[in-house]
């Protein structure tokens, strides 16, 4: 029986001595109101840990405790949530990052049964990459209709789950955002019929398009496309067109990515895709170059060799994807991407 109590001391002790080691958290803001509709009070926290990791999270009565997010890095500034004039939450925040400018975000968020969704989103941003490319942006989701720098603006865009990524370099961004830089115009045999062909990427400030005239069918445009910044595009020794900018990894990560785009099948896909080394987390954490080749679904992570099963996906589809969840799609888990079917 006394080696019970000792070995039961023994646990409890190791029991704090883990929960000592885990950071301290603190509310940082606390709001009030009935956000799941039901008729009862709800409660909404914004905390900070001592590491500077925030969290939301929701108590509501008719689903219990409820995430809304836990992936974002923040000293503080700019951060906070309040209650919406029509009784919803209200998250604001900003970013500062030298090579891509400085934007503030408030996103209004509602309650769906599910989850909590962004319905409206007023931001204001200045392009690092082309600091002329400034302004502020007002846009209600629900009606598909904003103003930007004082223009009506409008766009197929629908409420959607809240996630980093929304945050991060949504459509909603683009709607607002998409100011065009100075358009890259190639000129090349692209679809391999002996004409000439046209390729035209205007590169916006969080979000491009991408525009392919052929002797075979009418100017096609592919937009949402490579959502991020800083997008460039040239030609490969083969003849293939290659696009290049910097991607979001959620709120604080960015890598330079570059997509092979070439004519297969019928239609004009992406072959390949590489990632270059990027720095994640506190203390940073070096991810090494990834590169993967979907025509021969062989790739290469670090140095080391990888297989994948993801097909060459139609440009149709890297935009309609984009469009739905603003998101890269057909990123092999390899290389950090989520898990394949």
């Amino acid at each position: 029986m006394l080696a019970f109590w000792v070995l039961l001391a023994a646990h409890a002790m190791s029991s704090a001595n883990q929960l000592s080691d885990l950071p301290e958290v603190e509310i940082r803001e606390e709001i009030v109101g009935d956000f799941d509709n039901d008729g009862t009070q709800d409660i909404v926290r914004l905390t900070m840990d001592d590491e500077g990791w925030v969290r939301i999270t929701a108590e509501l009565s008719s689903a219990g405790l409820v995430e809304i997010h836990s992936d974002h890095r923040s000293s503080g500034s700019g951060l906070g949530i309040e209650t919406s004039e029509d009784g919803l939450i209200r998250y604001h925040y900003s970013s500062n990052v030298a090579s891509r400018g400085n934007w503030a975000n408030a996103d209004t968020l509602e309650y769906r049964g599910d989850a909590f969704y962004i319905v409206h989103r007023t931001t204001s941003w200045r392009d690092g990459n082309n600091p002329s490319n400034r302004g502020e942006c007002d846009f209600d989701l629900r009606t598909g209709e904003g103003v930007r720098n004082g223009v009506e603006v409008s766009a197929d865009i629908e409420p959607r789950r809240w996630s980093p990524s929304t945050a991060s370099g949504d459509l909603v961004s683009a709607a607002c955002r998409e100011f065009v830089q100075d358009d890259v115009v190639l000129s090349g045999g692209f679809d391999g019929d002996g004409s000439d062909d046209r390729v035209t990427l205007d590169g916006g400030s969080f979000a491009a398009s991408l525009t392919i005239e052929t002797s075979r069918n009418d100017p096609q445009r592919y937009s949402p496309m490579f959502i991020g910044s800083g997008h460039e595009m040239a030609l490969t020794s083969h003849g293939s067109i290659q696009v290049s900018w910097w991607h979001s990894f959620g709120p604080v990560n960015h890598a330079p990515m570059t997509a092979t785009i070439a004519y297969r099948d019928g239609a004009f896909r992406v072959a390949g895709l590489t990632r270059e080394a990027m720095q994640v987390g506190y203390p940073v954490t070096v991810i090494p170059r990834c590169d993967v080749n979907f025509l021969t679904g062989r790739g290469e992570m670090g140095g080391e060799s990888f297989t994948t099963d993801l097909p060459a996906i139609t440009l149709e589809q890297m935009a309609a994807h984009a469009l739905e969840t603003g998101e890269l799609a057909n990123y092999p888990p390899q290389c950090g991407g989520p898990a394949e079917d």
